[in-house]
């Protein structure tokens, strides 16, 4: 039976996991740019609908109704 250390002790030898920041750093910030470009350009597409839809019922407003 092994004994169970009283205090702390450090590992020595231990397996290491080393993961560079700067790639998740550069993918993190391309997801980010990618849904504020995605939201944009949502945005665009409804106000342009949105755009058309006014002009159609301005044009329907200054028809004469039988």
């Amino acid at each position: 039976m092994t004994q169970t250390p009283s205090e702390f002790e450090p590992v020595t030898g231990g397996m290491t996991e080393t993961v560079q920041a700067a790639p998740l750093v550069v993918i993190a910030y391309g997801l980010i740019w990618a849904a504020v470009l995605f939201y944009l350009w949502t945005v665009h597409r409804r106000q342009t609908r949105l755009q058309a839809d006014i002009r159609e019922l301005s044009g329907r407003q200054r028809q004469p109704h039988p």
